[in-house]
């Protein structure tokens, strides 16, 4: 027989067994105050929460002393803690009571919440707060602060919790709680918080798992007990390490040097186990005071770093440490040189540019840095940039324009707002090139500002700079006012760029002389600091040996420092090499002599000479693991002890090469060592590293991975090389040699595994431009890959389906991916095209969201189609956010680019010929024979025409200038602003026999050249000057009958015009020398276009085919054929790039249609080329052939069966079909209407088992369908108006038919005519049920309701009906667009006015009667705060209301509890594809909880949408903002209760 008694305390003293200690009492329970800030306003709260059989007071004191409860007696006298609020919280988990008990975790975490909930000092302020728990204490915490999270009440209490400190807790339990679990079951029975603390519980794994969708918000920091705890015969650790910690990628890990109950627990403040603790306190406390002091307010800059892409801005890091380089008192003489002085005020007598230039190593970077401090120290604005080469986001002029436009922002309020309303105004930058960013970013926004003579460039090693040659061109543009300081090597094209610059720049060669006292000082000082004798000797050899390298001093000073005697010094002097390179050489003798180490320092050399950015000391310990299997310790003394000289860590603990020479000189081909870095070889070593980390569970976390669950595991994943191997694998991979197997081997393993928690790790940083650079390096790859293997090999088909699928989803899913990254998982495979790669690997999986029907089956390169039923398209034209496209009938309508969805019309008084956006987007002008209008596309309102006295041919809108060419041979420049305009004609008259009499046909303008090309038939084109009017040459060609289109290529870096002629021949002229530079025959282009950047040529024939061409060649003249889509329809009138020359929008007959080919994005960035890299093969243009014949007849209206299985839908033909929920199919035509007249409105008459549908022309048709798939027509009737709803009684025997000039009530199934009548009202008019008297039905009108009886129409209400007031919403006649009603208590009434495009009102209705009908009321409220997100609802179940918000979501709320807790739940997102032209969407819910909706000709079914689900919540300010839940998997409850009597659902009409 087993006694189990109660152990003594020296037999167990740990915490999680623990029964007390010697000091009295544990504590009070709940929430104490242990110091209120007297003399300071609190900053910070602390919360102490204790663990298992502890107590408030008892875990945080070494002995009963009061001095010793540290949290008391020590923090509040700490000068760091006074403005700190601390507190203690107590509960009981007191293991060793003699009675059972039902506490758990969740309790004691409810506990804790509602005191600091409630708890005044902490409800009243707005202070951060910081979470500290001992053992169990942490998982209370963890649990406290998830249930705050998932409650909307405490949303701002959640807000305010900064930081959680975990000591020692078991977040995945621990191996001694079972033996305490069994010892209680035997002697008192069972305490669930001993439970919860088993390894592998679930209420563990359930914390976690939860925990980690929150996590990120949070800073961490983890500490883990080192020394075992003595119990009875054995020692042992209480919680081991791998259940210690997280492994988040926020979590900071340390080691105390205790036992588990003294973690907590110290003798004195001097105690290092103290220390370390509150010096992360500190910390903490110091980084929440950081964050509120900010000048600059936090959000604001991670906005502008999100719009221009700058996530680390690095230039701090490369300017920290050349500062660190710098000698006190060095590099002023520099400074103090007149022509700097005189450059640095910026008068408009000095030169704006001051050029610095000097041999490698010669110190350039580091008086570069000397100049930006002196610049800093008098407070001027002064905004910089280091180059380096090969480095991503700091070799590109992108990325300098990018940096320097970020930091302007930071330095200049005014430039902060520009580059906002850019933003807002729908401009990116991630997709523009160098050149577009300059024009638009800088030379029409930032230059224009009023502060711009304020600031200053700083730019350092230009030559380092990918493609520097460009700056030159640009810097002809530079405003006045900014000043800007280069360094550069000297080399010949630097000297010809600065040469070009002519007398806006300062030159000054950087000499031996220049900066020998410098060198001098360094070195003299150096000797010193090494106390050695004879320095003035050593000096003197040194520098005669430097030849001016400030580098290779260093270098011979680092050598000098492992020298203990004289000859010593000598020897080094002997034997170091003059030559930088030599010298290079000898390190790399002294490192291949330490054999052991040579392993170790081939792999960091390879590391840091290849990487694409200078990679962390975690981040190379992780890498160096990946590549050789070992863990260097101590890598700050590891690195330079194994690698000597060549490399260094910075101020910021990166990794770096000691100068560029030192990794051109690793990469050197005929470099004979074992450490030479072979690029190819090595860059494909890297990235298959890479893709085989990236296939590890390490990128699923802490978002993804769950390692809770299962058997215990040794160790968290090491995530500290995620960021960068997601964003970077790819780039080595395209470096690499491609014949190599291995790389290919990993990465298709990646592509099959983790692919989808790399987008959303990629998404999650709010910038998708790695997903298409990714693509893109597969591409290029790829095209490599196949010398050396054939292109049908599997895994060549699946890199190739992944480099297509990777652009198109980033496209396609932008705004929901940057919304929503873990809809990547189960929401975005399932709306891909079937024959996708994303969709055939990763919707088969039970877990995704299910969608059946009319699914594409593999991606069209045509986005969408645009069908005008008036008149047919003329003309098209782009802007930065929408795009215009004009009719023969006057009509020009505008799309929004990023949904292509129609956002207004306007009226032009004739045939449109010509649309131009300014430059600015601020105005469209439209012209046509007779007169030009200016319209202002927001408001749809014209603000300025002119009558023409010659049709124009050719015209461009800068700002308010709007310039044009006629057939008069005239040039006008029109103010639109004044109403100014001035004529010039280049009409030369009998003096000029070189222009013809007959007027031109064809002009082109290209503005950046001040040029204009006009075309005649028979004669050479014209090239004028646009200001004078001055003939400057003439294009001959070869014979042609005239020309059909003309463009100049936008970019001046490339000197093209390009011209079609009648013959068919496409010409590329010099502009400048007049000269044919290239003709290509056949082209036949009516229509030509060049993208804003001047890459790419785009022509459009009259047989209906577009091309894509690459301007290519030496000299960018001759044309490469890229793409075709062969259309052999209606010709093309007029084709245009999108602004970022991803989107080609052509105008045929009467439809426009959006095309966007993944060749655009392929080609879109420029990856650079090194001379190692594979030759690719050459691919042919690819082709996209559009279907022929005519088009399926599209779904107009429908109506789901009551059984939920069916629908029935109404065509365009006149057809009615049948169609099943199951697979979204049509099961088969149950009848039709005349052919070709569309099923306007349909109706299910469930008793009868009859379908009524109404066609455009009036007609209605009644079919028994009570046969299955065989109907009979009962009823065929001309209604004599136009149909726009059909409603049936409850009773199915009468049927109320609305037209636009008379009601009608019909008998059933007889269709015999009961009663007439002509509206009171013209406008809508919508109908429902009365919710109390079924017999009765109420009909809504602008202003008022009036109720009727089913029976025979006759109205009960007065005879001015109930009034109806909708507060924010005109009263007039003929106000609204579109109202939908749905549920019955209350009504909710969604309604869109006309003119309106802000949103949808929501107004809930009860509808109140007492004794009578006739006195009925309508009362009701308007829920104003869904109005700028709702687009419509689709249906209302008890209270829950489910509708569409403007960004396409499908989304729920409670009706009952909104108003006062304004927070609903997002399920699915719904394609903006499947709304018509107008803004208009088909689609139901059935009573099966299945959504139907319309896409076109077919229908889309969304199975289990209401099973995914993130807590959303709604504010004026920020509209909806995600509070809880992810879209990883399903949730486990359904949103709303299960739908029995909806019987048959109509469709709604969702109108924009």
């Amino acid at each position: 027989m087993v006694h189990l008694m109660r152990p003594s305390r020296a037999e167990t003293d740990f915490s999680l067994l623990s029964i007390g200690e010697d000091g009295g009492e544990k504590g009070p329970l709940g929430l104490t105050t242990l110091y209120e800030p007297q003399e300071a306003t609190p900053a910070v709260d602390i919360i102490f929460v204790h663990g298992l059989n502890g107590g408030s007071r008892k875990t945080w004191s070494r002995t009963a002393d009061p001095l010793h409860y540290w949290p008391r007696a020590w923090l509040p006298e700490d000068v760091d803690f006074r403005d700190t609020r601390i507190h203690s919280f107590g509960y009981n988990a007191d293991w060793g009571e003699r009675r059972q008990s039902i506490l758990n975790i969740h309790d004691f975490a409810q506990s804790l919440l509602g005191e600091m909930k409630n708890n005044p000092s902490i409800r009243r302020g707005n202070t951060k707060l910081i979470l500290v728990g001992h053992s169990m204490g942490g998982c209370v915490v963890k649990k406290a602060y998830i249930l705050a999270r998932q409650d909307i009440t405490c949303k701002a209490l959640a807000e305010r919790i900064h930081s959680m400190f975990f000591l020692a807790t078991p977040h995945r339990g621990s191996d001694l709680a079972g033996i305490l679990q069994s010892m209680l079951m035997v002697a008192w029975g069972t305490k669930p918080f001993v439970n919860d603390l088993l390894p592998n519980c679930s209420i563990l794994a359930e914390i976690n798992d939860t925990f980690r969708h929150y996590a990120a918000d949070l800073r961490l920091w983890s500490f883990y007990e080192t020394l075992p705890v003595k119990m009875m015969v054995v020692s042992k650790l209480v919680v081991e390490k791998y259940s210690a910690t997280l492994g988040y990628g926020n979590e900071e890990i340390s080691s105390m040097d205790a036992d588990h109950r003294h973690v907590c627990k110290f003798n004195s403040a001097t105690d290092p186990n103290y220390r370390k603790l509150r010096n992360a306190l500190t910390t903490a406390i110091d980084m929440i005071k950081a964050e509120s002091s900010d000048p600059t307010p936090r959000e604001t800059m991670l906005q502008l770093g999100g719009i221009l892409g700058i996530t680390e801005p690095t230039y701090e890091d490369d300017l920290g440490a050349l500062q660190d380089l710098r000698h006190p008192g060095s590099c002023f003489w520099f400074t103090k040189q007149p022509d700097l002085s005189h450059w640095k005020l910026g008068s408009q007598d000095n030169p704006p540019i001051f050029w610095l230039t000097g041999r490698p190593a010669t110190g350039k970077s580091v008086l570069c840095s000397h100049v930006i401090d002196q610049l800093n120290k008098q407070n001027l604005k002064c905004s910089y940039f280091f180059f380096r080469h090969g480095k991503a986001g700091r070799s590109t002029l992108a990325d300098c324009f990018r940096a320097l436009a970020y930091q302007m922002s930071l330095n200049d309020p005014i430039v902060a707002q520009r580059v906002l309303q850019l933003d807002q105004d729908g401009e990116s930058w991630d997709q523009h090139d160098e050149r577009m960013i300059w024009k638009k970013l800088f030379v029409s926004a930032i230059f224009k500002l009023s502060t711009i003579s304020s600031h200053i460039w700083v730019v350092d090693a230009l030559d380092e700079c990918v493609k520097f040659s460009s700056w030159f061109k640009l810097l002809s543009q530079l405003p006045s006012g900014l000043r800007l300081f280069v360094t550069s090597r000297s080399t010949n094209e630097i000297e010809r760029g600065i040469t070009s610059l002519g007398p806006h720049v300062i030159t000054r060669s950087l000499t031996n002389h220049d900066t020998a006292e410098d060198m001098h000082a360094y070195l003299y000082a150096r000797l010193e600091d090494l106390s050695l004798e004879n320095v003035d000797e050593l000096c003197r050899r040194i520098l005669a040996k430097s030849q001016g390298s400030f580098l290779w001093v260093r270098l011979v000073l680092q050598e000098f420092e492992s020298a203990y005697t004289d000859e010593d010094i000598e020897a080094i002097l002997q034997d170091v090499p003059d030559d930088l390179y030599e010298m290079y050489n000898r390190m790399l003798e002294m490192i291949e002599s330490e054999r052991r180490r040579t392993k170790l320092a081939r792999s960091i050399l390879s590391w840091v000479t290849l990487a694409c950015r200078p990679l962390t000391i975690d981040e190379l310990r992780c890498a160096i693991r990946l590549d050789i299997n070992e863990t260097p310790h101590n890598m700050e003394k590891a690195i330079p002890t194994v690698c000597g000289q060549l490399v260094f860590i910075d101020q910021a603990s990166r990794v770096h090469m000691i100068h560029e020479t030192a990794r051109e000189f690793l990469l050197s081909e005929d470099l004979d060592s074992t450490l030479a870095v072979k690029r190819g070889e090595r860059h494909g070593h890297l990235a298959q590293l890479l893709c085989k980390y990236l296939a590890t569970d390490a990128v699923k976390t802490p978002q993804s991975f769950q390692p809770f669950r299962g058997t215990k595991l040794s160790m968290a994943p090491d995530t500290t090389l995620v960021e960068y191997a997601a964003r970077f694998f790819a780039e080595h991979l395209y470096r690499s040699n491609s014949e190599e197997a291995a790389p290919m081997y990993e990465l298709c393993r990646f592509l099959k595994s983790n692919v989808l928690y790399w987008f959303e790790l990629i998404a999650k940083a709010g910038n998708l431009q790695p997903i298409n650079r990714t693509a893109i390096n597969l591409a290029g790859y790829l095209r490599r890959r196949t010398k050396y293997v054939p292109p049908v090999d599997k895994d060549i088909q699946l890199v190739d389906a992944w480099a297509t699928d990777l652009i198109r989803v980033s496209a396609r899913f932008r705004s929901k991916l940057l919304s929503c990254p873990s809809s990547i998982h189960c929401l975005i495979p399932p709306f891909c095209p079937t024959g996708s790669i994303i969709s055939t690997l990763f919707t088969t999986q039970t877990r995704s969201l299910l969608v059946k029907g009319a699914r594409e089956l593999d991606w069209d390169d045509c986005l969408i189609r645009i069908d005008f039923q008036k008149g047919q398209t003329t003309t098209v034209a782009h802007g930065m956010t929408c795009f215009a496209i004009g009719m023969s009938t006057g009509q020009v309508s505008i799309y929004d680019c990023a949904t292509v969805q129609h956002v207004s019309m306007m009226r032009h008084p004739e045939r449109v010929r010509l649309l131009e956006f300014s430059r600015n987007e601020c105005f469209l002008a439209s012209a046509g024979q007779k007169c030009i209008v200016v319209w202002e596309p927001k408001s749809s309102s014209q603000i300025w025409s002119s009558r023409l006295e010659s049709p124009p041919i050719a015209m461009y809108f800068p700002s308010e200038l709007l310039i044009h060419a006629n057939r008069a041979n005239q040039i006008i420049t029109s103010n639109v602003d004044t109403g100014e305009v001035l004529t010039v004609s280049w009409d030369g008259g009998e003096d000029n026999s070189e222009i013809p009499d007959q007027p031109p046909n064809k002009a082109a303008f290209a503005p950046e050249l001040g040029l204009l090309a006009i075309g005649y038939r028979s004669h050479p084109i014209l090239i004028v000057d646009t200001g004078s009017g001055a003939l400057l040459g003439l294009c001959n060609s070869v014979k042609s009958n005239g020309i059909d289109a003309m463009v100049f290529n936008p970019n001046t870096d490339v000197s093209a015009l390009v011209v079609s002629n009648t013959d068919g021949d496409l010409l590329v002229f010099d502009p400048h020398t007049t000269e044919l530079r290239y003709q290509r025959s056949n082209v036949c282009a009516h229509a030509l276009a060049c993208s804003t950047d001047g890459k790419s040529l785009v022509t459009g024939n009259s047989r209906g085919t577009i091309e894509v061409y690459d301007f290519d060649g030496p000299e960018s003249t001759s044309l490469s054929l890229i793409y075709r889509i062969n259309s052999h329809e209606e010709g093309v009138r007029s084709v245009i790039f999108s602004d970022d020359g991803l989107r080609l929008i052509d105008c045929r007959e009467s439809q426009a249609r959006v095309w966007e080919p993944a060749i655009l994005v392929q080609k879109d960035v420029d990856v650079g080329s090194q001379s190692d890299i594979s030759s690719q093969v050459t691919l042919s243009p690819r082709t996209f052939g559009t279907l022929e014949g005519p088009s399926n007849p599209e779904i107009t209206s429908i109506v789901c069966h009551s059984d939920g299985e069916r629908v029935i839908c109404g065509k365009t033909s006149g057809e009615v079909a049948l169609y099943s929920v199951a697979d979204g199919q049509e099961m088969n035509v149950l009848y039709g209407h005349t052919r070709g007249t569309s099923v306007v409105a349909i109706a299910m008459v469930e008793h009868h088992r009859t379908v009524v549908s109404a066609d455009e022309a009036g007609r209605i048709l009644m079919a028994d369908i009570s046969g299955g798939l065989h109907t009979k027509l009962i009823t065929d009737r001309r209604f004599n108006s136009a149909v726009f709803g059909l409603l049936a009684n409850p009773e199915n025997d009468r049927l109320l038919v609305m037209g636009k000039e008379k009601d009608e009530l019909w008998e059933l199934p007889s269709g015999k005519v009961i009663s007439t009548r002509t509206p009171d009202e013209n406008g809508l008019r919508s109908i429902i049920v009365h919710p109390q008297a079924p017999n009765a039905f109420i009909m809504f009108t602008a202003t008022v309701a009036r109720i009727f009886d089913w029976s025979d129409f006759k109205e009960l209400t007065p005879g001015k009906g109930l009034p109806v007031h909708r507060d924010g919403l005109s009263s007039g006649k003929g106000t609204f667009v579109n109202a939908t009603y749905h549920g019955s208590t209350p009504v909710v009434e969604a309604v869109k006015s006309i003119g309106e495009t802000s949103g949808t009102h929501l107004f809930c209705w009860d509808i109140v009667s007492s004794d009578s009908i006739a006195d009925t009321r309508i009362l009701g409220s308007k829920i104003g705060l869904l109005t700028p997100v709702l687009r419509d609802v689709i249906a209302v179940v008890g209270s829950t209301l489910i509708f569409i918000d403007r960004d396409m979501w499908i989304c729920s709320l409670d009706l009952n509890t909104f108003n006062s807790a304004p927070y609903g739940k997002r399920h699915f997102f719904i394609l903006s594809e499947w709304l018509n032209v107008n803004g208009d969407m088909l689609c139901a819910m059935t009573p099966k909880k299945d959504f139907v909706f319309v896409n076109r000709h077919g229908l889309v079914i969304v199975k289990a949408g209401l099973d995914f689900s993130e807590v959303i919540t709604l504010s004026q300010e920020q509209g909806w903002t995600v509070h809880s839940g992810s879209m990883h998997r399903r949730t486990s409850s359904s949103i709303i209760p299960t739908v029995s009597s909806l019987g048959g659902t109509s469709g709604t009409r969702i109108r924009k």
